[in-house]
């Protein structure tokens, strides 16, 4: 887990954020990644180039070692992340 990262939402208010990257993440096990929101803010999820903002299940088997990073928007600053985040074989 890398706190340092530096990242901003696209048209969400950037002062109250978490940010949680995983970097070269290793997806070849993988073919899907499913994400729920258990909370009521924003987020944005990207793997390697695809950037996810909605619930569902997505493609990722064309990923091999690549970028996992969250940006989850909240009412504090440094709110907790609040998705499940489920990789799929």
């Amino acid at each position: 887990m890398d706190g340092t990262a530096s990242a901003a939402f696209s048209g969400i208010n950037v002062t109250r954020y978490s940010t949680f990257v995983l970097n070269n993440f290793d997806y070849s096990n993988y073919s899907k990644i499913r994400i729920t929101n258990l909370g009521p803010y924003g987020y944005q999820v990207t793997c390697g180039t695809q950037l996810i903002t909605a619930d569902g299940t997505y493609d990722v088997s064309s990923l091999a070692s690549d970028k996992l990073q969250v940006l989850y928007r909240g009412d504090t600053v440094n709110p907790n992340i609040m998705l499940r985040i489920e990789l799929i074989p």
